[in-house]
């Protein structure tokens, strides 16, 4: 229960923060992928970067899996086998 109401609260101050933002991204976000993968992401974030001066990015590689539903990461670009926690929204890259 205690880790619901953790999770519930971190959900309502990101909603409170998007629902303010309009068409802008700012704050952090912590983005994790494979190390191989960094020369073909790096350009992108870069890109999203520029057009969001207010958005602060921590780009961490490594093989270890960094868990979202506790907050190490908010977005994961992996490869292998698709997720089964519910929460999470998978895409093709």
């Amino acid at each position: 229960m205690d880790e619901a109401s953790a999770a519930d609260a971190r959900f309502a101050q990101m909603a409170a923060r998007i629902a303010g933002s309009g068409d802008r991204i700012e704050g952090e976000i912590v983005v994790t992928a494979l190390p191989d993968l960094t020369e073909m992401i790096m350009p992108k974030l870069l890109d999203l970067m520029r057009a969001n001066p207010g958005l602060r990015l921590r780009y961490m590689t490594d093989i270890r899996l960094y868990r979202l539903d506790t907050g190490e990461a908010h977005i994961a670009i992996r490869a292998g086998a698709r997720p089964t926690e519910p929460d999470y929204i998978v895409q093709p890259l």
